[in-house]
């Protein structure tokens, strides 16, 4: 643990072998202060700081920064010391204690920043142990199901096949029946009236409610497409979404069956 200005203080103190009350009084504060700046509570004033170390000798540079040694050895001869005599003046000692408390103020703010950047490092892993809470969250709450390699047709049907191009995931709260839900791209435009675009991935469930209106994947003699579904006095109509298309009824020679209700429309815009 870096020491403090007041770990200092009380190293001086020892040193001399004083207690907190003698201490005190010496350099003109009460014992309370000292206490609060021992333990790191209160940082000194330079008036503080001057006071100590003409009362004991000790060298200024040492007492802010740990530089050095405690106690001056001789009393240097330079212009910045009165010359009348070897004790330096209040203005001398006064200069030094600034120069002190400056530096002192440069420390707190360097241990200010210090512990601002931790605390900043302690909310961004925070942060982050929340986002990957959150990813996994997510993660469980995904499902993936099959893309069939093949395009249905929102034009005349096109023969169809079984094969497996890839697998996506999609969330579950998406799908009433992930087990029964595949996915397959469109091909044509006979569906723009809906919203169904060449190439937009069409989200289908095998489990969904056949009812009056709803878009299906349809299997017409073996070959697929996608059509608004229109039941009318028993009878069943696919029609598209476009009027350049005719609507093709079923008959009863078709061989034909339903193979899922298009539940959601995945359209890659860029």
């Amino acid at each position: 643990m870096e020491e403090m200005i007041g770990d200092r203080f009380k190293a001086v103190r020892k040193a001399l072998m004083l207690n907190q009350d003698a201490f005190s009084k010496d350099i003109g504060i009460s014992q309370s202060s000292l206490s609060e700046i021992e333990n790191g509570k209160f940082s000194p004033g330079s008036d503080i700081i001057l006071s100590l170390c003409r009362y004991f000798n000790i060298d200024s540079n040492w007492l802010l920064t740990g530089t050095g040694k405690m106690f001056l050895e001789k009393k240097p001869e330079s212009e910045n010391i009165s010359e009348a005599g070897d004790e330096p003046s209040a203005a001398d000692w006064q200069l030094q204690a600034e120069q002190a408390a400056k530096t002192a103020a440069s420390r707190s703010e360097s241990e200010a920043l210090a512990g601002d950047v931790a605390a900043l490092k302690k909310q961004v892993n925070e942060l982050f142990g929340l986002v990957r809470g959150r990813m996994d969250v997510l993660e469980d709450a995904m499902v993936e199901i099959p893309v069939f390699m093949h395009r249905v047709s929102a034009g005349p049907a096109v023969a169809s096949s079984s094969e497996i191009e890839e697998y996506i995931k999609l969330p579950t709260v998406l799908l009433k029946h992930p087990k029964r839900s595949y996915a397959v791209r469109a091909s044509g435009n006979s569906m723009v009236g809906a919203g169904i675009h060449s190439g937009d991935l069409l989200i289908v469930d095998q489990e969904a409610a056949i009812k009056h209106k709803c878009i299906v994947i349809a299997s017409i003699n073996g070959e697929q497409t996608v059509k608004r579904l229109l039941i009318e006095d028993g009878e069943l109509v696919l029609a598209p979404e476009n009027s350049h298309y005719q609507s093709t009824p079923i008959t009863k020679e078709m061989n034909f069956s339903i193979l899922g209700v298009v539940m959601h429309i995945i359209r890659t815009v860029y």
